[in-house]
């Protein structure tokens, strides 16, 4: 899915990822971001580790992010 610099820009800030799930954030924006984070930090990384809170989206999203960096071929 694309989305245009300003959706992006509304939710990825300098220092964190805020926006409403379900409105802002899903799944498929998600992976597109841990995809492009792997191709970011690159193969050199070797493996990326993800943590969530206690929010029920939290899982669902976890595992998104999870799946764009598998994809890019980092170990998670």
């Amino acid at each position: 899915m694309s989305r245009s610099a300003a959706e992006v820009a509304g939710v990825i800030k300098a220092y964190d990822v805020r926006g409403l799930v379900g409105e802002q954030l899903d799944e498929a924006f998600v992976a597109e971001v841990g995809a492009a984070f792997a191709r970011l930090v690159g193969p050199g990384a070797g493996r990326v580790v993800i943590g969530h809170d206690m929010r029920e989206s939290s899982p669902a999203l976890s595992a998104a992010f999870a799946d764009g960096v598998l994809a890019q071929g980092l170990d998670v």
